[in-house]
């Protein structure tokens, strides 16, 4: 056995790799996913003020909008929230099925470990 792992931006990416190499006979023990990001650290649309969604041209108060709800800031600051960071995915298979394994990972948008250091030193220099 050998274990093989993938990077993925997103947590719904990474979700789906999990679903898709179970649906391709891996088993549920010889995956794992953690995430890399920081737990305590804010998300995208976690904010109450200064999350740059703010609307000038509706002013401070609450204004209904087309559908009868009100417009206000916190609604506009907490509607569109994104989780993302890098999600590590690991699959501990015979290496005869780390083929199979890349092909369904890079559908779901796996990006290799060695790539992403690679392009983290190529933006840095």
């Amino acid at each position: 056995m050998a274990v093989l792992s993938k990077i993925f931006r997103s947590l719904a990416e990474a979700e789906s790799a999990q679903n898709a190499l179970r649906e391709a006979g891996f088993e549920r023990d010889s995956l794992s996913l953690s995430s890399q990001a920081d737990e305590a650290g804010p998300v995208e649309g976690n904010f109450v003020v200064g999350n740059g969604r703010d609307d000038p041209a509706l002013g401070s108060a609450p204004t209904p909008d087309s559908g009868g709800e009100s417009d206000n800031p916190y609604q506009r600051n907490f509607s569109d929230q994104s989780a993302e960071g890098i999600f590590l995915l690991t699959l501990e298979a015979e290496e005869a099925q780390h083929g199979h394994a890349i092909e369904i990972m890079s559908r779901c948008g796996a990006i290799d470990v060695d790539d992403l250091t690679a392009m983290r030193s190529n933006s840095s220099g």
